[in-house]
């Protein structure tokens, strides 16, 4: 019984400890990522052009279409440090987001299902590295607003009637 008590315990703690890791380098290296699956390319495209492009004023720099995958970029959008940031020198940040989406499977309808994959990045740049932009750490107030922006995204695809 002791055993299987310690064993149990193991896998609780490393799924703990692997968590955890995956977050800090998330935050470090200025990007988050999150994945929603079998979603259809056509909600893909409405909901990338309703919430990223309209709801959050990003402005579509690159659209890539193949039979198997979807990819927006968008171009890099100028936000007011916060103060953490600003704390850690940071003088000017800018904030894009790619959406990458591949297909799972065709179903019996002939209709298209898709992974999609959500990535946004941070960089920064400080008053003595003469403009040059860095990755930079993502703050807990700037990732309430990336998480913000995928929350308001996924929603669309749980709440909507997938459109084929």
């Amino acid at each position: 019984m002791m055993f299987r008590l310690k064993f149990v315990l193991g896998f609780v703690v490393l799924g703990i400890l692997t968590s955890c890791q995956g977050m800090q380098q998330t935050a470090r290296d200025g990007t988050m990522k999150e994945t929603i699956r079998r979603v259809t390319p056509s909600d893909i495209k409405s909901y990338t052009d309703k919430i990223i492009v309209n709801e959050y004023q990003f402005r579509m720099n690159r659209t890539e279409e193949t039979n198997s995958s979807l990819y927006f970029e968008t171009y890099w959008k100028t936000l007011e440090p916060n103060t953490a940031e600003q704390e850690a020198g940071i003088s000017d940040v800018r904030l894009r987001i790619k959406i990458r989406s591949q297909k799972l499977r065709r179903g019996m309808d002939e209709f298209t299902v898709h992974n999609l994959n959500f990535t946004a990045e941070l960089q920064g740049t400080t008053d003595n590295n003469t403009g040059s932009w860095n990755n930079i750490r993502i703050t807990p107030e700037r990732e309430e607003f990336i998480d913000a922006i995928f929350d308001d995204y996924e929603t669309e695809f749980k709440a909507g009637v997938m459109e084929y």
